[in-house]
């Protein structure tokens, strides 16, 4: 689905000069034959757990009003579940 998006953005996050990890975002503007019917917005983000197994974590909806909501999101979200900076891209 993600392929179908109207606009991507993603930022990095880097803590120390390591990656912890990035945050996608992919923007869809769906129409139907008439008229607009309106935007949505996907969130997405692989983490990493100290023996390198990755967990995605992806939703849909219009949850948060600011690019500050997401990255304070993330950031606790990462740091409640005790993951580390994504070795993949050091």
């Amino acid at each position: 689905m993600f392929k179908y998006a109207d606009l991507f953005f993603q930022k990095k996050v880097k803590e120390n000069d390591k990656t912890k990890y990035f945050i996608n975002i992919y923007y869809y503007i769906f129409t139907d034959l008439y008229n607009k019917v309106g935007p949505a917005t996907t969130f997405e983000v692989a983490f990493y757990l100290q023996n390198n197994t990755c967990v995605n974590v992806s939703f849909s909806g219009e949850t948060f009003s600011s690019i500050v909501e997401i990255e304070e999101f993330f950031e606790n979200f990462y740091k409640n579940n005790n993951f580390v900076p994504d070795i993949h891209n050091e």
